[in-house]
């Protein structure tokens, strides 16, 4: 296999690790999360899940979004929740990717993370949504 598109300069990665890490409060700097890690067998297992999952029900996986969020309530201990996205038109008909899930959709209708989100009967629904990544500095 050659390369893979969309790599980024030693530069680049330097620079942007720099801005995120020196943006914090010096008092949480230390807690702060500074990565997150998957497991590759996790990443290919999840990966064919939400394909699985989603060719079922005739509905086309176009990305997966990294939605940042707080574990435990606490803003210092940012993880990632992977979820999948199709591609939809907006209000407006513009394309755009939206995050759904593909276990509580039906055939060919995507089940919008933004409407499951709201819908407090749904609220300790397991989910398609993938969050087992480990954080630095606590793994690290």
């Amino acid at each position: 296999m050659g390369t893979t598109k969309n790599l980024i300069s030693f530069q680049y990665l330097k620079e942007g690790i720099e801005v995120y890490q020196n943006s914090f409060d010096t008092k949480t700097a230390d807690n702060q999360t500074k990565a997150v890690w998957f497991s590759l067998a996790d990443l290919k297992e999840f990966m064919a899940y939400v394909e699985s999952e989603a060719k079922a029900k005739n509905i086309t996986v176009s990305g997966i979004r990294f939605h940042f969020i707080a574990e435990n309530n606490t803003p210092e201990a940012i993880n990632l929740a992977l979820c999948p996205t199709y591609e939809g038109a907006d209000g407006k008909g513009e394309i755009q990717q939206i995050s759904f899930d593909p276990k509580q959709s039906e055939t060919g209708k995507p089940a919008d993370l933004s409407s499951l989100l709201n819908n407090t009967s749904k609220a300790a629904t397991i989910s398609s949504v993938m969050n087992n990544g480990n954080r630095c500095p606590q793994f690290c």
